[in-house]
């Protein structure tokens, strides 16, 4: 096994999940959370069918086309998620496409509204998704209070706090949470909406699916103050081959202003057939988070077993675990060491020190990292 040089890495902290350029190649990635028991395998051969059958298809742009069989626009994208959260969240007269503007996964329509409300007041509920605090860097970060450990509750506190205050238009925040895995139930970010109708909420849905077969999702809700993002990427680990995304809204005004900032065609032929073909996946689906679940309480306990149970982010229920740590570039070094990859974070504005590790998939993989864990000297 090929070891990394963690010097090699000027400020890890500062590298995105899932990038392993500088690392070798037989390193073993728990630093992204896209969901490694991916992609789905018939979703990859719909892929190589259609690129061997139709490559003609791939010489113009993507045009819009009544017809389902020609495999093209993005809206057949729509269409398919549309059916997908309708055949796991709700009932199909609540969802509909008009309501949605594809783009480049989650991160394509951030970026978008963050440019759209850069003169609004905006509210960001953290800790937070390193992209969205990069892009709502003008926003005002509401964290927990210093040396609390967060948790669901006090996440739901502070957005109710943040849409009630009078302050602010927009409160934004994922839920699940990236990078804690904290969870507030629908129905009480629902009834956020309704108490401050004034105020429109963000909410960052991509690791939904983790919550199993459970309606969680707000597409479709009857409030117009409120707007979802969610993508085909993470879940199905396509993440490198599709970076498709949509955001739902009601709220009309806001809608229309992001899909102005989109491109014409923003998604390629190849992106939507390999997504489309992911999304008829439901049984693939549930299976694989039921495991990843599954795994990551195992990680959970390994982490606990070594750091102690007040270490791990309370609640999490998904593939990925954040560990509260005080030297988490120094564990990162020591983990990378023994060929394994993380996600550290240093303390900062909208941020909590300490690593993201997603679940290891196989025996082999656990038991390494219940090694590297075993000889870290460094402080629990």
């Amino acid at each position: 096994m090929a070891i990394a040089d963690p010097a090699a890495v000027e400020d890890p902290s500062g590298v995105q999940g899932g990038d392993t350029t500088a690392l070798p190649e037989d390193t073993i990635d728990l630093s992204a959370c896209s969901n490694r028991l991916g992609p789905p395998p018939h979703a990859v051969k719909t892929l190589i069918d259609f690129l061997s059958e139709h490559p003609k298809r791939l010489v113009h742009p993507p045009f819009e086309s009544e017809n389902p069989d020609l495999f093209c626009a993005h809206k057949r994208y729509l269409a398919a998620f549309a059916d997908y959260l309708r055949r796991r969240f709700s009932s199909p007269a609540d969802i509909r496409v008009e309501d949605m503007v594809a783009g480049r996964g989650v991160t394509e329509h951030l970026y978008v509204l963050a440019r759209l409300l850069h003169h609004e007041p905006v509210a960001v509920i953290t800790p937070e998704y390193t992209g969205t605090l990069i892009q709502f860097g003008y926003a005002d970060f509401l964290g927990p209070e210093p040396g609390v450990m967060d948790t669901a509750e006090r996440r739901l506190h502070r957005i109710r706090r943040a849409a009630t205050s009078g302050h602010y238009r927009y409160v934004i925040t994922s839920n699940p949470n990236n990078p804690c895995g904290h969870f507030v139930e629908p129905e009480a970010l629902l009834e956020v909406c309704e108490r401050a109708p004034q105020v429109t909420l963000i909410i960052d849905e991509e690791y939904g699916a983790y919550q199993g077969d459970r309606d969680v999702s707000l597409v479709g809700a009857g409030c117009e103050n409120l707007v979802v993002l969610q993508s085909s990427g993470k879940p199905y680990g396509i993440t490198g081959g599709s970076r498709a995304g949509v955001l739902w809204t009601r709220h009309e005004p806001l809608r229309a202003a992001v899909a102005a900032q989109i491109p014409t065609w923003p998604l390629s032929l190849p992106e939507i057939v390999l997504a489309c073909a992911a999304l008829e996946g439901d049984a693939w689906l549930l299976a694989q988070m039921a495991r990843a679940r599954a795994d990551a309480q195992i990680l959970q306990a390994m982490l606990a077993e070594r750091f102690g149970p007040l270490a791990i982010a309370p609640g999490a229920a998904i593939h990925y675990r954040l560990l509260i740590h005080e030297d988490p570039l120094d564990l990162h070094a020591h983990l990378l060491g023994h060929g394994i990859n993380t996600r550290p974070f240093t303390s900062g504005p909208g941020r909590v020190g300490g690593i993201r590790i997603s679940t290891p998939y196989s025996s082999a993989e656990f038991d390494q990292l219940y090694a590297a864990l075993r000889e870290w000297e460094g402080k629990p």
